[in-house]
């Protein structure tokens, strides 16, 4: 009967051990997933939290491109002025995701669900060497086009202006979703 308890205590350690260890791995590829990312852009713009965006963002694209905190601020409160942005409704992926890119169009109170080619806020990801990272770039350039677009522009006519948003603020170009850096200006591309 002694061995037949000893035998079940090792089984049940074995059991949470098990667990423990599973439960870890589960967590450690959720939070380095590009759902837990989007999740925590998401977050991060609705609190208008610029360093969170930061950090979600590669460090080259912010060596790159002149992201810092301040010029994220800047460009949000130039764009979103203090009301920040609408309550969250929901999101959905843009199909089809690519292996090493994902799309998500975000849904805030006021945007039109049901129409599929209106320019909503889109939180865009990319793999690198170093995991998921948050396109803050493109990302920064959908928030302008999203709100000219609410305040009445034609989306055509969104993009120089958000290009001009984004150069007054300091921030030098995109990354695009290969990963290639785009410059606003030739210099920039030069270095």
């Amino acid at each position: 009967m002694r061995a037949i308890i000893k035998d079940r205590r090792k089984q049940i350690i074995v059991a949470i051990v098990v667990l423990l260890i599973g439960g870890y791995l589960a967590y450690r590829h959720y939070i380095s997933s590009p759902y837990f990312l989007k999740e925590r852009a998401v977050k991060a713009l609705l609190n208008g939290d610029c360093e969170a965006l930061c950090r979600l963002a590669d460090d080259e694209e912010l060596r790159r491109l002149n992201l810092t905190p301040e010029n994220v601020c800047a460009v949000l409160k130039d764009v979103l002025g203090a009301s920040g942005l609408p309550p969250f409704i929901g999101d959905r992926l843009v199909e089809p995701p690519m292996p090493d890119q994902m799309t998500w169009n975000i849904y805030l109170q006021g945007d039109p669900i049901d129409q599929p080619h209106y320019p909503y806020l889109s939180v865009l990801t990319i793999y690198t060497p170093k995991g998921w990272r948050l396109l803050l770039s493109k990302t920064l350039y959908g928030v302008c086009i999203w709100k000219l677009v609410r305040s009445g522009y034609k989306y055509e006519q969104t993009l120089g202006p958000s290009i001009e948003i984004l150069r007054r603020h300091g921030i030098r170009g995109f990354r695009d979703e290969d990963g290639k850096f785009e410059f606003f200006d030739r210099e920039g591309s030069e270095w």
